[in-house]
Order: structure tokens, then sequence, then C-alpha cells
């Protein structure tokens, strides 16, 4: 089981708090009952609240609209998950460094200013240096603006935003800590299950790319709230805690890491509702290389060299590394340290989400329906 404790951490302020993971963590820490008040910051209201969370619509780059928050709230500690969506923004890199860099200096200091007992950064294991990774552990070699190709805008501001965060505990009596989950999946999952689904369309031939030996780390959304909450709860109260909490990082996962393909084949036959391996077409790595290599020259040529495929995800090379490569991490520092012990059956969880945006996506072609034949 995981450690569990009655460590209240006060009042909360969640960044992004309408977002995928802290809708998760906000309901977790009301079934949990370990605050007084929760306060969730994010530029786009919910369209359906959650009772008893106090919702206030602003983006953490406007150092009036934190600063007000903060004096609004007062939290003891601060959840600070805002960041841009990966998939939406690839065409916007800017967006990255204005949300995770200037975002969280400005959080930091105004939660300096604020007397904030504790802050939990949520960071990503995308910050790790290289294409493929390999059972890395948290001081492995991270992205920087130096050693990053274009494209990569993402993980190099979440590097930076540990930097800052790192910085300013160790020149404030704040307590900080960093978080970096892997490839999370979940109700409400805005990444790999909609893209997934995307491609699932019935009729539509199922390509596998690679041989699929390849495996990667998991995190389901109940498990990332639930390790959010203890780091909280370790910074207040390090007696809990079997070592440093503050100024350290962890990485989280669900545990060993699984089959890269079998978390889409899961997904691909709840979508169809039966097995899909038997119609499952697997395309050699030659052959996937042979491709990208192919789309690249075209694209070289009719751009007379001055762009690359990027943004353009079925034909970008670090899509392919992304889904032939391995991406494994080391969490058992969370688990010695915080006393994490991840939850659940993955595929069981994993079906669960298929089937919410299966549903919302239908529920959402109703109501596009019922306006056309108004």
């Amino acid at each position: 089981m995981m450690t569990r404790n009655n460590q209240n951490l006060g009042s909360v302020l969640v960044t992004g708090g309408n977002g995928f993971m802290a809708t998760h963590l906000i309901k977790t820490l009301i079934a949990r009952n370990v605050c007084s008040s929760i306060t969730a910051l994010d530029l786009n209201p919910p369209l359906d609240p959650i009772a008893n969370v106090t919702y206030v619509q602003g983006s953490v780059t406007s150092s009036s609209i934190i600063q007000d928050t903060l004096r609004t709230c007062g939290p003891d500690v601060i959840f600070h998950t805002a960041s841009p969506n990966v998939t939406t923004n690839r065409d916007h890199p800017q967006i990255f460094y204005d949300v995770n860099v200037t975002g969280t200096r400005l959080l930091l200091e105004a939660a300096d200013r604020a007397n904030v007992k504790a802050f939990v950064f949520t960071s990503t294991c995308d910050v790790y240096l290289g294409d493929t990774h390999k059972d890395l552990k948290e001081d492995a070699p991270i992205c920087t603006k130096e050693n990053s190709p274009t494209g990569h805008e993402y993980p190099v501001s979440k590097a930076l935003a540990e930097e800052l965060v790192l910085s300013s505990c160790e020149a404030t009596e704040m307590k900080c800590v960093i978080l970096r989950p892997t490839h999370l999946y979940g109700d409400g999952d805005t990444h790999a299950i909609p893209v997934a689904l995307d491609v699932c369309a019935p009729y539509w031939p199922l390509v596998q790319l690679g041989a699929g030996k390849n495996v990667f780390d998991i995190l389901s959304t109940e498990n990332c709230a639930a390790v959010h909450i203890l780091a909280a709860q370790c910074l207040l109260n390090p007696s809990l805690a079997k070592g440093p909490v503050s100024k350290q990082i962890f990485n989280i996962s669900d545990g060993p890491a699984i089959n890269f393909w079998d978390f889409f084949i899961v997904i691909y036959s709840e979508s169809r509702g039966h097995d899909i391996r038997p119609e499952l077409w697997v395309m050699p790595d030659w052959l996937v290389w042979f491709l990208v290599s192919a789309i690249e020259w075209a694209w070289w040529v009719a751009t007379a060299g001055t762009k690359r495929p990027q943004g353009k995800e079925w034909m970008e090379r670090s899509i392919m590394v992304f889904v032939t490569g391995d991406h494994e991490y080391d969490g058992s520092k969370a688990e010695r340290v915080l006393g994490y012990r991840p939850q659940g059956n993955w595929k069981d969880v994993l079906r669960k989400a298929v089937r919410w945006e299966i549903e919302r996506r239908e529920g959402e072609a109703r109501v596009m329906w019922g306006r056309k034949t108004l």
C-alpha cells in the first residue's frame, strides 16, 4: 500500500487547475480530505466546476493575477502543474518559455513574498537528454538550449523551470520539490488516447512502427495525484520521509516499464471492441526509417533546404524515434524516500480512460448533430 498519513496541507493552490492532471489532483485532495481549502488558477474556466473549489481565471504569466490570487487564498502549498499542451502547441514554441519559464519565475517570486511553505513543481521525464532513455536516474543529463535541436522547446523550458525552482529553494525558506512524471494516462487524457483514437477509425489499417520490442514507463493520473500529495506532506513534515525531500528531484511511474505497443494495442482493441492483434500490420524498422528519410529529403527539396518537417507529426523523425525507442526511468528514489507505492492495474485504468474519451466524443457529436437539425 502507498504510504498514507493525516498530514494536513492547509490552504492549497493548484495552477493549471482545469488541466488533465490537475483535475485528478484536486479530486484526490478532496477525497482524502487533506486540505482546508483549494484554489485553482487556470486560463480556461471549467465547464463542470468541482464543488467547493474556488476557480480563478487567469494566466501564470500575469504578475498581477498571481499576486491577487495568492493574497486572496493565502496558500500554504502550491502545486504548480500549469503547462501548455504539447500536442496542440507544437507550432507555437514560444508559449512553452512564456508559461514554463516566465510563469514559474513569477510564481516563485510571489510565493516567497506570500510565505508559502511548500512548492511542488510538476516537471516531466522528457527533460532528459537524448532521443531514447534506458533506466535513467534523476542525475542523468538533461536538455538545454545548447544541446537540443529545434522542436524541443517543451523539455528545454521545463528544464529551465527546474533550475528556477532549485535556485528559489536555495535562496528562500520555502521548501520545494520537483516531480518528473513519466507518460500520463487516465480519464480526460489530452495526448496519447485522442491521438491513438484518431488513427483507429473504422476500416483504417492499424500499423505498428518497428519490431515493437521497445519499452516505456507510464503513470496513471491516480498515482500521479497521490505522489504529489505525498511529496507535499513530506515537505511540510520531513519526519514522514526516509531522506531529504526539499531540493530533490523524483522520477515517478507506475512501476516496471511496459512494452510500448502493448499500451496502444489496448487502446485500439478497446476502441474496436475486439483483440486487434491479428489485424495489426508490423512495419519493419528499416522501412520506417527509409520512409522518414525519404519524406525529409522530399521536404528539403520542396523548400529549397529552408525547412524540415517539424510540427508534422506523421512525418517527423522525433516522433518515429519516440515510438520505436526505449523510454525507461528509475523510480526507486520516490519509493525509498517518499514511501510511494504505485496502485492499480494499468490495463484496467487505460480501458476505462479509452471508454471515457469515446463517450465524450459521442456526446460531442450528438450536440453537433442537434445543432445542425435545429
